[in-house]
């Protein structure tokens, strides 16, 4: 089945601050979205589990994609880790969608360099998408820091609720960042892999 080709809907760069490293942080991002049909019908744009999209399927594969594409842009403002939950599909079927559409763009010849980055940045994005407990450990870990940030000496900071909550999670907090790092590494060999 031919692919659709895809065309360049807006190019921006993506802020740093306030995401961490492993996200779509100080990478130049495009967003792409499938060409309408010959046939003139459009592409569904809130297709949120439906039992037809098949992430093996190129066409629909370009649906999740899309709209997975439009949560990354939208979630800007959001804090990173993000809960799971927020994800439009499951992780595996967005996975599985965005190395269909590179696998299918790639025979076709329509994969740029510039679409190949999107989608790998894309795919390692999925490793800041966790359990909703993780996220909030992380949330209020980031709330307690923020917190302590703002008093003045370290024998005060000691004393605050905030500085209890930083020394019992802050071992936690590290494991959970260290196993994003290892995810987003394990998802960029995937990804190059699979591509």
């Amino acid at each position: 089945m031919p692919v659709a080709p895809w065309r360049r809907l807006d190019h921006r760069q993506v802020p740093g601050p306030g995401r961490p490293l492993n996200a779509l942080a100080g990478f130049t991002v495009c967003t792409w979205a499938p060409i309408p049909r010959a046939d003139g019908r459009a592409l569904a744009h809130n297709q949120k589990h439906e039992p037809t999209m098949n992430p093996e399927d190129p066409e629909s594969a370009q649906r999740i994609v899309a709209e997975y594409a439009r949560l990354l842009e939208n979630g800007e403002s959001q804090d990173y880790p993000a809960p799971l939950r927020t994800l439009p599909y499951p992780k595996q079927t967005i996975k599985t969608a965005i190395l269909t559409c590179a696998v299918s763009l790639r025979e076709a010849q329509q994969l740029t360099g510039e679409m190949r980055e999107f989608l790998e940045q894309a795919y390692v994005a999925l490793a800041d998408y966790l359990d909703d407990d993780l996220v909030r450990v992380m949330a209020e870990y980031r709330e307690a820091l923020a917190s302590v940030a703002d008093v003045q000496s370290s024998r005060d900071k000691q004393q605050t609720p905030a500085w209890q909550r930083i020394a019992a999670t802050s071992r936690l907090a590290g494991e959970i960042a260290r196993a994003i790092a290892d995810d987003t590494a394990a998802l960029r060999q995937e990804f190059r892999a699979g591509a």
